[in-house]
C-alpha cells in the first residue's frame, strides 16, 4: 500500500473491486485475500488498427476468488532451471 500513498497525490487511485463469496474485499486485505488463490477476472479487450497496426488495450473489471490458496502459497520459491539455455551467474 505503500506505492498507493506516493502516487495518490498525483494520480486518481480507484481499488478494483474484488469479492469473496459476493462480498466485496477491502483493498487493504487483497494481498491476504487474492495471494496464491484462484480467480476468476473480468476484463475487456479491445482491439484498434492505426496505421495499419493492430494495437490492443484491456480493461480489468474485477476480480472474484474461486478458491483461497493453502496457507504458504502465497510466495514460493522459485524452481531452478534444467535448460541448458539458461546463462548461468557466477557468485
Amino acid at each position: 500500500m505503500r506505492d498507493v500513498k506516493e502516487i495518490s497525490s498525483t494520480h486518481r487511485v480507484v481499488p478494483l473491486p474484488a469479492y469473496e463469496n459476493d462480498n466485496i474485499i477491502n483493498p487493504n486485505a487483497y494481498e491476504d485475500a487474492i495471494g496464491g488463490s484462484l480467480v476468476l477476472a473480468s476484463f475487456k479487450l479491445r482491439h484498434y488498427l492505426i496505421k495499419k497496426q493492430s494495437v490492443f488495450s484491456y480493461e480489468l473489471d474485477e476480480i472474484n476468488i474461486v478458491s483461497r490458496g493453502a496457507e504458504g502459497t502465497k510466495r514460493k520459491a522459485g524452481i531452478k532451471s534444467t535448460s541448458p539455455m539458461k546463462k548461468m551467474r557466477l557468485l
